[in-house]
């Protein structure tokens, strides 16, 4: 009698475990930060900074590029930038770099045209929001850069000038003749005629300004 009453009842837990393992395999699991779909543009050990393309639903000939953040071992991704591409204008992220663990700074190719301009924008990995850009203008290429542990922002513009962008506004930090521009701290380093300079940066940069052509 303990044989007969015991079997089905396990037949039932039985048929109960395997539905529930098979409900399991088939719900959607959240995708990590580290497997997203796109390309890391700027990672450390507390960030992942990638980017996304895909078509514009409404423009065939256009599309929109997304910079989102994650924090590594996690599953939320958080959007900081969108970029809107046309035939007449494709905007591109080429390139990051993040400072202070907060911080980051992507680097912009806008062509249009015959025309290639660059640029950064700066923006809070913490909040998402952004702080500041900087327009380069024809220069070529986003110049040599540096972010301190606040978010101020350095950069060696002609004939190796120093510009400091920090909340009190636009500093030219020295007039000529640097390299190895680098950044600890709220301090930016750099050298010139063979010598070490350093200046001090107050809070993070904030909002545009342009510089070139």
């Amino acid at each position: 009698m303990s044989l007969r009453r015991t079997a089905p009842l396990t037949l039932v837990l039985a048929v109960v475990l395997l539905g529930t393992v098979a409900s399991l395999a088939g719900a959607a699991t959240p995708t990590s930060c580290e497997r997203r779909a796109g390309t890391t543009i700027a990672q450390t050990p507390q960030w992942r900074v990638f980017k996304t393309i895909r078509a514009s639903k409404s423009d065939p000939d256009a599309q929109i590029e997304r910079v989102w953040s994650c924090v590594p071992g996690h599953r939320v991704a958080r959007g900081l930038a969108t970029f809107h591409s046309t035939l007449d204008l494709v905007i591109d992220t080429v390139g990051a770099t993040i400072g202070g663990g907060r911080w980051i700074a992507l680097e912009l190719d806008f062509t249009g045209g015959v025309s290639e301009t660059w640029g950064l924008k700066e923006y809070d990995l913490r909040t998402a929001r952004f702080a500041a850009q900087v327009g380069f203008g024809e220069s070529g290429g986003v110049p040599a850069y540096a972010i301190t542990g606040a978010g101020g922002i350095a950069f060696v513009g002609d004939g190796g000038s120093v510009t400091g962008l920090d909340a009190a506004g636009t500093h030219t930090l020295a007039a000529s003749g640097a390299t190895d521009l680098a950044a600890a701290g709220s301090t930016v380093y750099w050298t010139a005629g063979g010598a070490p300079h350093a200046a001090t940066l107050t809070g993070h940069a904030k909002g545009r300004t342009s510089v070139g052509s």
